[in-house]
Parts: C-alpha cells; sequence; structure tokens
C-alpha cells in the first residue's frame, strides 16, 4: 500500500535538452571576440583622432596668443618645442601655456628660410612686438595622417593645409 506518493518515474532528457555542445561554444566566444577587438579598435581610432584634433586647435590658439600677448603687452613671447609638447614663454621666462602632443605624434616645422619640414624639437620661435615675424609652417605627423598649418605674420592667425 502507497501512502499517498506518487510513483517515481526516470525522466530521460531528450535531445533538445541537453545543452550546447563544446564546438559550439567555441564558435560563439570567437564571433564574441572578433567584434570585441573590431570595436575596440574603432574607439581607439576615435580617441586619437579626437587627441589630435584637440593638439592642432591648441597649437592654433598657442600662436594667436603669442601673437596677440606680444602687441598687448609689448614683450617678446617664445614658442619653443620639447617632444612632448609646445610651450609658450614671455620673455622674462614665465611659462604662459603649453599644448601636449598625442602619444606617437611628432611636430615638424619649416621655417620661411627652409625648404623641407624638420623635426621641431628644441626649436624656438620668437614673436616680436610690433615686428614683423618670421613666418612658419608646422605639421603634426600623426600614426595615421599628417595636419599641416602655417602662422599668418601679417593677420597672427593660423591657416590650415598650408
Amino acid at each position: 500500500k502507497q501512502l499517498g506518493l506518487s510513483s517515481c518515474r526516470r525522466i530521460r532528457p531528450n535531445a533538445a535538452a541537453q545543452g550546447f555542445t563544446l564546438l559550439e561554444i567555441a564558435v560563439v566566444l570567437i564571433i564574441a571576440s572578433l567584434l570585441i577587438g573590431a570595436g575596440s579598435v574603432m574607439v581607439s581610432g576615435m580617441m586619437n583622432d579626437r587627441a589630435v584634433q584637440k593638439t592642432v586647435s591648441g597649437m592654433e590658439a598657442l600662436g594667436v596668443e603669442a601673437v596677440s600677448r606680444a602687441a598687448t603687452y609689448r614683450r617678446q613671447q617664445v614658442l619653443s618645442f620639447q617632444k612632448d609638447r609646445c610651450d609658450l614663454y614671455d620673455e622674462s621666462g614665465d611659462l604662459i601655456r603649453s599644448v601636449k602632443l598625442p602619444a606617437g605624434a611628432k611636430m615638424l616645422i619649416r621655417r620661411y628660410y627652409a625648404k623641407d619640414f624638420t623635426d621641431a624639437e628644441g626649436q624656438t620661435v620668437r614673436i616680436l612686438p610690433g615686428c614683423l615675424m618670421e613666418p612658419f609652417e608646422l605639421m603634426l605627423r600623426d600614426v595615421d595622417e599628417d595636419f599641416q598649418f602655417a602662422l599668418d605674420p601679417l593677420t597672427g592667425g593660423f591657416r590650415a593645409d598650408a
């Protein structure tokens, strides 16, 4: 006599309820890793483009500020190019502002008397008050492309793609 307990049955799983095979899981993981890898390359490229545009805008502003400060304060301004940045100093040597270069980028300069662009590291450009300054062109060489711009000595403004 059974005491209200139903009889025990052995339940056999059918083929559809067994789960995924190791091969199926591996294929899904490979596809997911490819998608994540492609996405990260696109995101890092966009971040690098933003950094390059920020540097180009910063360099243009630095040049305009140097000419403006020279005219306003009647003091010489100096643009000093370092390996990873460009600094603006006044004639007393006080640092006014710096613009950092993106990682892996290089600043090149072509002075008025030069035929080709050269490495800007260690070079300076002096902006004198009330005088025409030496015209020069800058090129930010990035991994993917070059951004070229020139300082117009008459207006104190930059123009792109010199």
